[in-house]
């Protein structure tokens, strides 16, 4: 996920990930890489041609012991008062996010803890900053 952008064409993905993509009718109709049942990246065109690729990934793949999830609460608060940077939430929880999705005017992380509790966080491509977080 981290060498596409929503700037490469269907030809440069298929390079990037090594294998051309397929579609599967349980899924959509989407062009997707199926690495297993349960990892995959799509290709989603939306209206005036904004683009979303999305990694759908398996959370045990991703569990990480060493960060700790800060509490939805306060995760509230600070997108109340201006928000936070990618950077400030991987210092405030120990650790990388996983990339999940790009699209023209975001990107978004996961981070997986050793319960399992899922956070999920999008951020603004042009100012930086946190626009949705939620827990699942």
């Amino acid at each position: 996920m981290k060498k596409i952008e929503v700037t490469n064409t269907m030809k440069e993905i298929n390079d990037i990930i090594g294998f051309e993509s397929t579609t599967d009718a349980s899924i959509g109709s989407d062009p997707i890489w199926k690495f297993d049942s349960k990892n995959w990246i799509s290709f989603k065109t939306y209206s005036n041609d904004n683009i979303t690729i999305q990694a759908t990934i398996d959370k045990e793949s991703i569990k990480n012991d060493k960060i700790k999830l800060p509490l939805s609460s306060e995760l509230q608060k600070n997108l109340n008062n201006g928000s936070f940077t990618y950077e400030e939430l991987v210092a405030k929880i120990g650790g990388e996010g996983t990339l999940t999705s790009i699209s023209k005017g975001s990107r978004s992380y996961t981070w997986v803890d050793k319960t399992g509790q899922k956070l999920g966080a999008t951020f603004n491509n042009e100012s930086g900053k946190c626009t949705v977080a939620s827990y699942r």
